[in-house]
């Protein structure tokens, strides 16, 4: 009786078949698994955005400070969300979890960092207090981002070590040479030009400082540069996208270089408009 059974030649192409289809199948898998990284991360942020809206509706639609002697911004929109931020540390932005974590971000705690020109800052006691603003001073809350994705600050030593986490992004007070206001031309035309730099993959720091490559960037007087974190769909030279929550509740995904200026203020004239957002 004849035996049947396969050639070696009729194995190899079977195998070679197989190998193809890996390839073309795994980097779908992987383009898959990141997309649903970002829609999660996307979901958290919504979640968040209808906390800070909740905050607002308690408080005169008025916003919380972004950091002040109670603590991040975090603390004070957690007991709508009720979800990773425990309430009993004041300053715990590397220790969050939850819905204020984005899957995609490499390191542990908060994700997400808010529009300093919305949120207030400071204290009375510590002589520094900003006001936040209300949504009745927010021309168009639809077009305004709340909170989005931040990249976090690092150390020097040892390099590129994870430090800590910002609470929100760059205030007028704190460009170099210092704006006297959040509506002043000379932070209107930074936050321009700001936009214009990627620092998501940028890891320098300094202890206890900044993310963001100063040769590059027009960094803060501080020196704690803060930078938009485009991580997700990135490939290559390409840069990647953010996820965003606006003053009017809702959230999505945007491209780097999708922003423009009046998505980070309340209110521009008409000159400011043609000038800077474009």
């Amino acid at each position: 009786m004849k035996r049947v059974g396969f050639t070696l030649i009729e194995l190899l192409v079977v195998i070679a078949i197989i190998a193809i289809l890996a390839a073309i199948l795994f980097p779908v898998f992987a383009q898959a698994r990141e997309k649903a990284r970002a829609i999660s991360c996307l979901s958290n942020l919504k979640q968040v955005g209808l906390g800070t809206s909740m905050y607002t509706q308690d408080y005169d639609e008025t916003f919380p400070l972004a950091w002040g002697n109670s603590g991040g911004w975090y603390n004070a929109v957690n007991p709508y969300i009720k979800n990773g931020v425990d309430t009993s540390i004041a300053w715990n932005a590397t220790g969050t979890k939850g819905v204020w974590h984005c899957p995609d971000d490499p390191n542990s705690g908060l994700s997400y960092a808010v529009n300093p020109n919305i949120f207030g800052a400071g204290a009375v006691e510590w002589g520094d207090l900003v006001p936040a603003v209300s949504l009745a001073a927010i021309d168009a809350p639809a077009d305004v981002t709340t909170a989005t994705e931040i990249v976090a600050w690092y150390n020097s030593t040892p390099p590129g070590s994870y430090n800590d986490v910002p609470t929100d992004f760059t205030r007028y007070n704190e460009i170099n040479p210092p704006a006297t206001s959040a509506d002043d031309d000379a932070f209107v035309s930074w936050y321009h030009t700001w936009l214009t730099y990627d620092e998501t993959d940028k890891k320098p720091g300094t202890t206890g400082g900044s993310a963001c490559d100063a040769a590059v960037t027009p960094n803060a007087a501080s020196g704690l540069c803060k930078a938009v974190s485009w991580r997700h769909t990135r490939s290559g030279l390409k840069s990647g996208m953010a996820n965003f929550a606006f003053c009017d509740g809702h959230a999505k995904a945007m491209r780097f270089g999708q922003m423009k200026v009046h998505n980070w203020f309340p209110h521009l004239t008409p000159t400011q408009v043609t000038n800077y957002d474009n």
